[in-house]
Formats: C-alpha cells, sequence, structure tokens
C-alpha cells in the first residue's frame, strides 16, 4: 500500500512566498516512523527557491533544511515541531473517486498551521480522517491580486475544456501567450493547476470554494 495523503495546505505571503504543509499516513507505522506518518514542511521564495525544510524522509529521519545547510532534527511533538518551522520561516522572513476539493480563506500564519497538527493528532489517535487541502493567504489583498478576475475565467475555461498546452488555451481565451503563460506559472505554483503525465494543463479540482470571514 502506498502512503496516503490526508493533510494539504498552502500558504500564500504577500510577498509572494510560499509555505506548504503536507502529510500523509503511512501503511505502517515503523521504527523510522513510530507514528506511522510522513510530512513535508516547506518555505520558499517565489522564484521557486527553498528557504526553511522540514521532513522525515525514509534513511534520514527526522531533519530540516536551513538555506543549503542540512542538519538532523530532535522531534518532540508536533506542536513543537510546527513552532520551530513557523519560527524558521519568521527568522527566514526577517522578524472511490471523491471529488477533488480545495479551500480557499484568508488568515495569520500561526492559525492557518493548526490544520496540520490537529490532522496529526487525529491520525495518530486512530481517527477516520477526510482529506482536507486548503490555500490559505496573508490576506485579503494577497489573495485578490493572486486570483484575479481573468485568473478565475482561466481556471474556469480550462477546468470545462480539460487538458490542453498552454498555447492552446491562451487561443480558448482569445490571449497574448506570454500573459497567459504567466498567469499558468503563478496558478500552478500555488497549486490550481497541475500537469497531466504528457505535461498539457488541467485544473485537477472539482470544486474551489472560497471562505471570506467580513467581521470577527
Amino acid at each position: 500500500m502506498r502512503a496516503e495523503l490526508i493533510y494539504r495546505e498552502k500558504y500564500v505571503y504577500a510577498d509572494s512566498a510560499i509555505r506548504e504543509m503536507v502529510l500523509w499516513k503511512l501503511p505502517e507505522k515503523t521504527p523510522e516512523h513510530p507514528q506511522g506518518l510522513k510530512y513535508r514542511l516547506y518555505y520558499g521564495l517565489p522564484d521557486g527557491t527553498p528557504v526553511v525544510r522540514y521532513d522525515n524522509e525514509a534513511g534520514k529521519g527526522h531533519h530540516r533544511h536551513l538555506g543549503n545547510r542540512e542538519e538532523p532534527y530532535r522531534f518532540r511533538n508536533v506542536e513543537t515541531l510546527v513552532a520551530d518551522f513557523l519560527q524558521g520561516i519568521e527568522e527566514a522572513r526577517g522578524g472511490a473517486e471523491m471529488k477533488r476539493q480545495i479551500e480557499i480563506g484568508v488568515g495569520d500564519a500561526a492559525s492557518t498551521a493548526e490544520g496540520f497538527a490537529d490532522a496529526w493528532n487525529s491520525a495518530v489517535r486512530g481517527e477516520t480522517l477526510e482529506r482536507r487541502e486548503r490555500l490559505n493567504f496573508e490576506n485579503l489583498h494577497t489573495l485578490l491580486k493572486t486570483l484575479t478576475p481573468k485568473r478565475w475565467i482561466l481556471l474556469k475555461i480550462l477546468r470545462q475544456k480539460g487538458p490542453m498546452s498552454v498555447r492552446g488555451l491562451s487561443r480558448e481565451l482569445d490571449r497574448d501567450y506570454k500573459n497567459v503563460y504567466t498567469d499558468v506559472r503563478r496558478l500552478e505554483q500555488i497549486g490550481l493547476i497541475g500537469r497531466t503525465r504528457d505535461l498539457r494543463i488541467q485544473v485537477p479540482w472539482d470544486i474551489v470554494e472560497a471562505r471570506l470571514r467580513l467581521a470577527a
């Protein structure tokens, strides 16, 4: 059996940097993975350069990458893991087939990371987990700057028409190829567009749900 994805969340900062937190449930517990879980915590620059990474890859155990430096990480509990990861980001920043659904929202960096620990603890307790995937933005301005009306239309047309090339999509939209290419690259970076095995672009989501809280 393969590892089962049980949680994935992406967070887009105002400067377009990306944080991603991913958790898989393994088929069985092992001495190397006593909780039966595998994780990857990532923070990178807008150009894709990784800055902070934590994971428990087989053969290496818990470890982290801080820039170009790799070092072992002493795992205590999931809360400390998340706290250390967020601290690393803060320092780096200077201070049967189910329908696939992704939730889009706005929130601060700490509160949006809590779902990772919740999923971890639920899995350790042996609870049945539903797959949840999220895309969070630091503020509404960043969300609207990233998900422009033209990009929403792009996503809708690509979902309706199915996998195609960027050039084919630009013809469908009657837009300049370079502008469509830029939009596709950004949407691919934040996970709203994926690639087929033959590298055509596609929208892997059946439901894209945006939740915005207008009042506390």
